[in-house]
């Protein structure tokens, strides 16, 4: 490898290296926390050389490219640690429903592999690589100083479509879409970020094919976590229709939208998907906007209007010239900043927080001439 680090150093060319959180996992025969490899919440894991825990596999296994091209001591570089550009082609999780893997007498890898796994890991990866996480957590990217890289790493997922001829199920079922085009499950490319003028929210949906029992079981976790359930008791306004499903998808989207609408909340084992075309999902606050208090002086009505638009709320109608820009006050244009970034999330109460700055009422506002 030490002349082609040369010829890459002297090119300013990229090094692209296939990394595999997935077969690393997999061939640890359960001694790895499945956690650890989808990026969801886990104890870390300690390495005992440096002393630095990493909280996902991605990253420990970057970090052993970076620290084996230091130690490979480029002579490009005079004896320096090397300092070729990273990119990686990032493995997916296959979303077979056995994955046939080699680890002593065991050939199945239970766990491993599902669709819900598979989503997971993809829109976690997405999300850790866009928010700059993977070049600032990494224990050679905390070592600038002494040489190590500081440019940002570049991901090709694997991979776009499956491969339905190849001879094995793991190897058939990385991809996004099936051969026909299909998307096989929903891939948040924005990672949870700003979405462009106009773009939809996105919501959690039930998956009927589960059926009842699987729905039921899910349901149950959901309201028992954090959902508001109250609108689907008997006698409530989003009651009927009393079917498995009906009351699944309410559960599931309050859950995924009370928890900031990550990847990891519209699981369930399966049993829900997630969608960016507004599902027909009852809405006990259909009639509710929210709008700024201005009790909570200017200062704080500035910091919260700049958290709303600059976390999805589109705020280009209060810009000079836009159509709300008058009146030319913070709480009117707070107030449709809150509304907006308010109706993107689904209405939830959560979203019309903003630390005690925005209100939720049940008249319709309007600001000057601008009906929100």
């Amino acid at each position: 490898m030490s002349p082609m680090i040369d010829f890459l150093e002297q090119t300013g060319s990229y090094l692209m290296v296939n990394i595999y959180p997935y077969k690393a996992y997999a061939s640890s025969n359960g001694a790895m926390d499945i956690n650890y490899a989808l990026f969801l919440p886990n104890a870390g894991v300690v390495d005992t050389g440096t002393g630095f825990t990493y909280y996902n596999l991605f990253d420990a296994q970057l970090d052993t490219v970076y620290y084996a091209m230091d130690r490979l001591r480029s002579s490009s570089t005079n004896n320096k640690p090397a300092t070729v550009k990273r990119m990686l082609a990032g493995r997916g999780h296959p979303q077979a429903a056995k994955v046939p893997v080699k680890h002593g007498e065991h050939d199945w890898c239970p766990y491993c592999d599902s669709l819900a796994n598979s989503q997971t890991y993809v829109n976690n990866l997405i999300k850790h690589v866009v928010s700059g996480s993977a070049a600032s957590t990494t224990f050679s990217s905390s070592r600038l100083d002494a040489g190590g890289p500081s440019d940002d790493i570049t991901v090709y997922i694997f991979e776009l479509f499956n491969e339905n001829e190849k001879s094995t199920p793991e190897e058939s079922n990385y991809g996004l879409f099936y051969p026909n085009g299909q998307a096989v499950y929903q891939v948040d490319f924005r990672a949870g970020g700003t979405p462009s003028p106009g773009a939809q929210s996105s919501w959690c949906v039930a998956n009927a094919a589960v059926g009842d029992a699987s729905l039921q079981a899910a349901l149950d976790y959901a309201c028992g976590h954090g959902a508001d359930c109250s609108a689907i008791q008997p006698g409530k306004t989003c009651y009927q229709p009393n079917t498995k499903v009906a009351h699944a998808t309410y559960a599931f989207n309050d859950y995924y939208q009370r928890n900031g609408r990550a990847s990891g909340s519209c699981d369930f084992s399966g049993a829900a998907s997630i969608v960016y075309q507004q599902p027909s999902i009852c809405d006990p606050n259909a009639g509710s906007w929210c709008v700024a208090n201005a009790a909570v002086g200017d200062a704080r009505l500035q910091a919260a209007l700049d958290y709303a638009c600059g976390h999805g709320a589109d705020c280009s109608a209060i810009q000079p010239g836009g159509r709300c820009f008058d009146p030319d006050t913070k709480v009117a244009h707070a107030s449709y900043a809150f509304n907006d970034y308010y109706q993107r999330n689904g209405r939830s109460d959560k979203s019309c927080d903003f630390s005690g700055a925005g209100s939720v009422v049940h008249q319709q506002p309007k600001i000057g001439n601008c009906v929100l």
